[in-house]
């Protein structure tokens, strides 16, 4: 029988050396709770307040494909996303998807 393990730490699923799971080998939850937390401190109030509401209203349903689609709009320069949420410019093409759709039509009140 072969298991995967890492010689340094002998414990299953864990390739790096410091015994920490790499970052794509964290489990759905783990991802969500980052997200949710990065939306609240994104740098600005009002941006925190679109996006952590939006996270806490959506997140926990998103499966990995959604996670995927709303990290790669988190990797985008947070007076980008505000003006997309606040639709004073139009979303790049690359990031229109069923979460950023979610997201412009999200009503926080």
């Amino acid at each position: 029988m072969i298991r995967d393990t890492n010689p340094v730490t002998d414990k299953p699923g864990q390739s790096r050396t410091d015994g920490k799971p790499e970052d794509n080998d964290l489990d759905v939850a783990t991802r969500r709770r980052r997200l949710v937390y990065r939306c609240n401190h994104s740098g600005t109030k009002e941006l925190d307040a679109l996006l952590g509401g939006f996270a806490a209203a959506h997140v926990a349903a998103f499966d990995s494909a959604a996670l995927d689609e709303f990290e790669a709009i988190l990797a985008c320069p947070s007076p980008d996303i505000y003006t997309w949420l606040i639709k004073r410019e139009a979303v790049p093409s690359r990031l229109e998807g069923p979460v950023m759709k979610m997201m412009l039509n999200f009503n926080l009140g």
